[in-house]
């Protein structure tokens, strides 16, 4: 069907209905469609049902594609000034429903249907919500769809009837068509609904009722069902013209039953053999439409037969066969044959089956032609002899669409809608990817490649597969290889190596950058959690290797999602299954041999796999060990094959000499006893030595290229030199190397642990030394530490454990391993800070106190921090207060060093609630760095805005806000207006004011600091403090409901940047609670700060000054709530004394907490007694606080009311 028709008249609209769901209406309105589409009108279907079956259900066969709202829009839209309403009222993905179109091509190019659904079905229609009573909308959208190039634009509206759907289809329609069963009660409902749409019609509308499975072939009971149709629309059949000059105009028109017993839903008028459906529906068609509706144009029986064949009516046998390399293109064409409904089978036995070969330039084994016999070429290669007599189908170079449509015609099959499950093998991978790259002779594993498939690709495929086995039997090789060979099937592939969290931790932090996630805390957590949520488009794979470490996945592996894990290990734990790997078969061994020894004969071959007892790393010794001797046989030769058949022979007799021990080493001690004859063969061992000292996760080129590692291997080495041993290392199997940037070099561990056991004592203490030293040299200084050297220092973390630098009693490398923890503290995550942490105690415990104490100073410096960050307050203030009394006894009490750990112990006083105690730290602190370093120096004013923190914690808002508006102020002419730090102190300037109940000023402050900080990078954390505090501003002003919705937008930020368990989204949740509180919804705001409440204790104790203010929350909302009055008035009473013996009766936030005991009290039983205490309060309030402030102005306005008036102030938790 073409477009090029003259524009059509305006399109007849079709409501079908029923009385309830489930009465065959959709099937009535999918067979309609398909008369009127084969009979060359253009027909849409609106598909409003809300239960299933859906239209798309019948039409499935025929999908074409899937259009965007957009294309369809530009497509049908005839008359630009009705797209506007026609968007917003059908298609517009802004409003309610977001709706998807299809196309549905009818087979032999007879025409098309497009069908408009809502994802969600159900989802009320502009228009049609049945809370909405305006008709305004639905004469819009009639307006709209008029103006659209279709003939027919039915609707399947859903089910139940009412007057209100009555009055909207009358304004809409112009032929409402009501389906029911034949019986009395839905007779009735019809007729009743039928009169309800002509009442509300303003001019005349056709009506039908259409019985369904209204069987003829038993006439008495048809006659029945008649009359009884007949009598209940008895006033719609008269044909009479009313006195508003409407003509009545009604018809009945039956559908027989239609039950073919396809578990498919099928279309009547073509899955039956007799005539009564087609002729039912033509019968239909035409009481919609007309004469002008059309004959539907006969399909032939190779048309019919298809259709029957993809719906299950004709079952078709297929058998696919295919090489274990096209295992890709297998799994895409049992899809697109199982979706048009063929049964797929494992083999050709059974009578009457066809057979697909996908042939490629990877053979398969000769096979004789019995039958129906298809052969897809998947690439240029030529079909082999045997089936010459096949249907060929060449896929070379094609793409999706046309392949699946050449692939089902050959087999006779409607060529629906793609197959799901797999995606198309032939096209451009595009996916974002990690992977090490494949081995370019890989061989063998054909069984194993298979199984894994089988059990990641079937319908029941495991979370997480275990591959398992013993060292350097090809675990990681056999996975690489699948993760290379199915990548197209994947949107997302990651290569983890898994010898330590840490590293898994690094990649996952890698693999956030491509999935645009944050780069802030708990970002390996949030890449987890957003593959868990990804669907079924977003299929990925995580290879995760060498998880040799018992424990050492634990919380760091996707627990849901469309995606695949796949693990490889040396052993696994007990509650999981898992695949092991063994040694090559003999035959695979042979086929690993024959790539690159095509040579030596099969006999020859099999003797050199029995030497390496078809180990996949013997065996790869092996064959580089008969490569390079017949390559140097050749040198002085001109028979290559001679070359290859004496050097296999060689290498087996020196094999045999070297005794029957296991085969891996005994090829080991072969390859090195090579090398030792040459000084390049020397070299190369050296080098291996070097690299048995480095990461087993590869190592950086440009590491390697370094000076000071050279000299590692050798004196006046050059990296060309380097590169020279590397590669003739990679001739002998013993390294790969990867030269596209960043270049990497990898050995195999179990190799490097045999060359190193070869080796002497002396040699390798002497090389482990010089690596040291070498590694040490490359790391820049704590005073280098920046952004331009991350990488390096990431590189070099590596390499800490496998180099055993932290047993060195080197200076340098000491100096080294501090540097390296203040990048863990800038880079790392809680894994990184983990791994540091028991770094650092490792170290303090083996370095004696009397060797290079400055270097232990900082390097307990830095494990203050590290205990900090993985908030282990009591710790990381025990470490501090011991270093401060250390560095106050050396260095004296004004070091720097001695100062900025002052810092941190005042730091740690604020965490754990000693706001006092830290205030008086801060400020003999702040003292000192003037003096020492004068008033511009960054320490100093990172030291003031913590004095100011302090001021504010111990209770003297507005001393803080003059403090830290001068830092400000000096900030902002030190390091210029747009470093994050100016804009810090800004926020907290708001928040001071707030506290003070200046809110205007508060949120003007906020708000210049919110435009300005939006436009610099690396500002999240200020920004959500910025929101956050301005929701509470507008709480505090009366926008309760305002401030409830600003609230929620930030405390998903902070649960989605900073964890449910942060310190600052438990804050904003309480601040969320109180926002519930103003709005007057108690009990959420009760359960609410409960669970806050139980985040405090558990993380603070309960005697914190946070927990208090969260209990006194807590009891305030409780008391509110009305349930258990008794309780509320003993917590807050019990919160009130804690703030009270905590900060002093007259901090703001004690006196908050004598506030709301009294009133309470005062509410609750004891009004004198409440209202006394409400006087000593507010006079406190004037004295230490105030008039102005918030909490004296409710005291006032409370003694100016009755009790059952008196209000409370809520306490906001600050943010740390």
């Amino acid at each position: 069907m073409t477009d090029d028709r003259p524009p059509p008249g305006k399109p007849r609209i079709v409501a079908f209905t029923s009385p309830t769901n489930g009465a065959w209406r959709t099937e009535v309105v999918a067979n309609v469609a398909w008369t009127l589409a084969a009979a060359g009108r253009r027909v849409a279907i609106a598909d409003w049902g809300s239960d299933a079956p859906h239209v798309h259900d019948y039409l499935q066969p025929f999908q074409a594609r899937t259009l965007s709202v957009g294309e369809l829009l530009d497509e049908v839209l005839d008359d630009t000034r009705f797209s506007t309403p026609a968007r917003h009222l059908l298609f517009d993905e802004k409003v309610y429903p977001r709706m998807e179109a299809r196309r549905y091509e009818l087979p032999g190019g007879l025409g098309r249907i497009d069908v408009l659904a809502s994802p969600e079905p159900g989802t009320p229609v502009r228009g049609f919500d049945p809370g909405d009573r305006d008709l305004g909308e639905v004469e819009t959208l009639r307006a709209g769809i008029q103006r659209s190039i279709y003939d027919h634009v039915l609707i399947d509206s859903p089910a139940p009837l009412s007057p209100g759907l009555a009055a909207k289809m009358a304004r809409l329609c112009d032929v409402v068509a009501l389906c029911f069963e034949p019986q009395s009660s839905s007779i009735r409902q019809s007729a009743w609904f039928a009169g309800e749409v002509w009442d509300a019609a303003p001019v005349g509308i056709r009506v039908l009722a259409v019985p369904v499975r209204h069987d003829e072939t038993d006439r008495d009971r048809a006659e029945r069902t008649l009359t009884l149709v007949g009598a209940a629309f008895h006033s719609l059949l008269t044909h009479e013209t009313d006195e508003f000059g409407r003509t009545m105009s009604a018809e009945v028109v039956g559908v027989p039953p239609h039950d073919d017993g396809s578990p498919a839903k099928t279309l009547a008028v073509l899955a039956c053999d007799d005539a009564a459906q087609p002729e039912a529906y033509q019968r239909l068609v035409t009481a919609i439409g007309g004469k002008a509706a059309g004959t539907p144009r006969t399909l032939t029986v190779d048309l019919l037969e298809s259709y029957r064949r993809s719906v299950g009516l004709l079952p078709t046998l297929v058998a696919l066969e295919w090489a274990p390399r096209d295992r890709p293109w297998a799994d895409w064409v049992r899809a697109q044959l199982i979706a048009a409904g063929a049964q797929v089978a494992d083999s050709a036995e059974a009578p009457g089956t066809t057979l697909v070969r996908i042939c490629s330039q990877h053979p398969l084994p000769p096979t004789a032609v019995t039958g129906r016999t298809i052969a897809i070429t998947v690439d240029e290669t030529d079909l082999p002899p045997e089936l010459a007599s096949a249907t060929h189908v060449p896929l070379a170079g094609l793409g999706e669409s046309t392949s699946r449509t050449r692939v089902l015609e050959a087999l006779s099959f409607v060529a629906g809608p793609p197959g799901s499950g797999t995606r198309f093998p032939g096209a451009v991978t595009r996916n974002q990817r990690t992977l090490p790259p494949r081995l370019a002779l890989f061989a063998g594993r054909g069984a194993e490649l298979e199984a894994m498939r089988n059990d990641l690709a079937g319908p029941d495929s495991p979370r997480t597969w275990w591959l398992t086995g013993a060292a350097g039997v090809g675990k990681s090789e056999l996975v690489k290889e699948y993760a290379h060979r199915f990548e197209f099937d994947y949107e997302h592939v990651w290569w983890i190596p898994a010898a330590d969290r840490m590293t898994i931790t690094e990649s996952l932090a890698k693999l956030a950058r491509v999935l645009g996630v944050p780069a802030e805390n708990q970002v390996a957590q949030k890449v987890l959690d957003l593959l868990g949520r990804a669907d079924e488009t977003r299929r990925w794979l995580l290879v995760y290797d060498g998880a040799d470490e018992p424990g050492v996945l634990d919380g760091l592996v996707p627990t849901r999602g469309r995606g695949h894990v796949v693990v490889t290990s040396r052993s696994r734990p007990s509650h999981v299954d898992a695949v092991t790997l063994g040694p090559f078969t003999p035959d695979d061994s042979i086929e690993y041999l024959r790539n690159s020894l095509n040579d030596v004969g099969e006999a020859g071959l099999r003797e050199v796999a029995d030497r390496t007892a078809h180990q996949p790393l013997a065996l790869r010794l092996a064959r580089a060990w008969i490569v390079r001797a017949a390559w140097q046989a050749r040198q002085q030769t001109d028979s290559r094959q001679n070359a290859e058949i004496r050097a296999a022979q060689e290498f087996c007799a020196i094999s045999d000499a070297l005794g029957d021990g296991p085969a891996i080493p005994r090829t080991v001690q072969l390859t090195v006893n090579t090398l030792r004859r040459s000084e390049l063969g020397r070299s190369v061992l050296r080098v291996a030595a070097v690299c048995s000292f480095l990461s087993p996760d590869g190592i950086a080129l440009s590491l390697l290229h370094k000076v000071s590692l050279l000299a590692a291997v050798s004196d006046a080495l050059d990296d060309v030199e380097l590169d020279g041993m590397l590669w003739h290392g990679v001739c002998y199997g013993m390294f790969h190397v990867s030269w596209r940037r960043p270049g990497t070099v990898t050995a195999h561990p179990l190799l490097l642990s045999h060359i190193a056991a070869l080796a002497s004592d002396e040699e390798l203490s002497a090389i482990r030394t010089a690596v040291q030293e070498g590694l040490a040299v490359i790391a820049p200084s704590e005073s280098e530490l920046d952004q331009a050297c991350a990488g390096e220092l990431r590189e070099l973390r590596k390499h800490i454990v496998p180099s055993g630098a932290p047993s060195s009693d080197s200076l340098a490398v000491r100096r080294w391993l501090v540097s390296q923890m203040g990048h863990f503290l800038r880079e790392g995550d809680h894994e990184a800070w983990r791994f540091a942490t028991s770094l650092c105690e490792r170290l303090l415990e083996n370095w004696p106190e009397q060797d290079a104490p400055g270097l232990r100073m900082r390097l307990r410096f830095h494990l203050g921090n590290l205990h900090r960050y993985l908030n282990r307050p009591i710790d990381a203030l025990t470490v501090d207060e011991n270093l401060l009394a250390d560095q106050r006894r050396i260095l004296g009490r004004e070091h720097p060093r001695t100062l900025r750990t002052a810092r941190g112990v005042a730091h740690g006083q604020r965490v754990l609630g000693l706001f006092t105690e830290a205030l008086v730290e801060e400020q003999a602190t702040v003292r000192g760095l003037r003096r020492v370093l004068g008033e511009n120096h960054p320490d100093t004013l990172r030291a003031t805005n913590n004095l100011a923190q302090s001021l504010f914690l111990a209770g003297e808002p507005g001393q803080a806000l003059k403090v830290q508006s001068a830092n400000r102020d000096r900030r902002r002419e030190v390091v210029g207006p747009d470093h994050l730090d100016v804009w810090w102190s800004a926020c907290s300037i708001g928040t001071y004011l707030r506290e003070l109940g200046r809110y205007d000023e508060a949120w003007n402050e906020l708000q210049t600091a919110k435009q300005r900080v939006a436009q610099l990078p690396g500002a999240p954390r200020h920004l959500l403090r910025i929101k956050w505090n301005q929701a509470i501003i507008q709480r505090h002003r009366g926008d309760s409901a305002t401030a409830k919705a600003m609230s929620w937008e930030v405390l998903t930020e902070y649960r989605q940047t900073f964890g449910e368990d942060h310190p600052d989204t438990r804050a904003c949740k309480l601040s969320f609670a109180a926002d519930h509180f103003a709005v007057g919804e108690f009990d959420v705001a009760v359960d609410q700060a409960r669970e806050c409440l139980n985040g405090y204790w558990q993380r603070s104790g309960p005697f914190h000054a946070f927990s208090l203010m969260c209990q006194l929350d807590h009891a305030i909302f409780q008391h509110w709530l009305g349930n258990a009055p008794e309780v509320a008035l003993l917590s807050v009473k019990e919160a009130r004394g804690g703030l009270v013996t905590r900060l002093g009766d007259v901090h703001p936030w004690a006196l908050a907490g004598r506030l709301a005991h009294a009133v309470v009290l005062g509410r609750t039983s004891d009004t004198d007694l409440g209202r006394h205490l409400l006087g000593e309060v507010h006079d406190d309030c004037v004295e230490y606080l105030g008039v102005a402030h918030p909490t004296t102005r409710t005291a006032a306005a409370n003694l100016d009311v009755s009790a059952d008036e008196w209000q409370c102030v809520v306490l906001d938790v600050p943010e740390m």
